[in-house]
């Protein structure tokens, strides 16, 4: 007989932390340790592939650790079942080498794009690049410029800039690397910022200015610029159907990688006879 057995995460996941509001600084202290985590993972030669808030839970204590590493690979290895041009991992989330299909490019600076990403949409409540369909999202992280935080967090544009560079070399290079800068852009915050959950809404690919910021930075009473609550209700709608069918054509793909070996070992064994 054969089981799975994994460790008890009573703490859910980091979707669902997100849903149900994080403060600024759990928010960072969550960016610091999935990092570092990363960063290990990279050292013993391993690349999740598919880093994204459903696949970071939390156990009893708080403490976060990564989950699902189901698609990751070796780097040093070539022995898996991705094809040349496969496309790999959750589209939101998934770093412009995967989206290109240059499996050859992707390393632990890709899961850092991905944890990138994860970092702007707790800062603003969205992913930066969204649209109908898989493809269209994947050439916004090849090609899309990178939406501006909202004015009470532009000190956290650099941070951002930078972890979601579109050249993996102009990235932050290592795990630990990421967190030193998280920790540093921290320590100038004022700690009732930190205590605070971000205002966030994402209308599109742009930020919309919080409650109380007028848009475009101007001064004046602040106009608080929303989408409809049924528009965001598509959007959530479209972006779950988009992941459901990503995931069917990928089993479809891991399938079809089966089939072939498996036929190939039968050509083997009717040669051999």
């Amino acid at each position: 007989n054969h089981y799975l057995a994994m460790e008890y995460m009573p703490g859910g996941d980091l979707q669902q932390r997100m849903a149900a509001g994080l403060t600024l600084a759990e928010g960072m202290d969550v960016i610091q340790d999935v990092a570092i985590a990363l960063d290990y993972a990279r050292e013993k030669g391993v690349v999740h592939r598919d880093i994204k808030p459903a696949n970071i839970m939390f156990r009893e204590d708080g403490s976060c650790a990564i989950v699902d590493f189901g698609i990751a690979r070796e780097l040093v290895s070539d022995a898996n079942m991705t094809q040349v041009g496969a496309v790999v991992g959750t589209p939101h989330y998934m770093s412009p080498e995967q989206a290109a299909g240059a499996r050859d490019k992707v390393d632990g600076r890709s899961d850092l794009y991905s944890l990138g990403i994860i970092l702007f949409e707790i800062l603003t409540g969205g992913v930066p690049f969204t649209a109908d369909s898989s493809t269209d999202i994947g050439q916004k992280h090849l090609k899309a410029a990178i939406p501006r935080l909202p004015r009470e967090l532009k000190e956290l544009q650099v941070l951002v800039d930078r972890a979601l560079a579109k050249k993996p070399g102009d990235r932050f290079q290592t795990g630990n690397e990421f967190a030193l800068a998280v920790a540093q852009a921290r320590e100038g915050m004022p700690q009732k910022q930190l205590d605070s959950i971000p205002h966030r809404d994402v209308d599109s690919d742009t930020v919309i200015a919080p409650s109380g910021v007028a848009s475009g930075g101007t001064s004046g009473s602040g106009i608080r610029l929303r989408s409809s609550t049924r528009e965001r209700a598509h959007q959530r709608a479209r972006a779950a159907a988009n992941e459901r069918r990503w995931r069917i054509l990928t089993v479809g793909a891991l399938l079809l990688a089966f089939a072939a070996v498996a036929l190939n070992f039968a050509n083997i064994s009717l040669r051999e006879e």
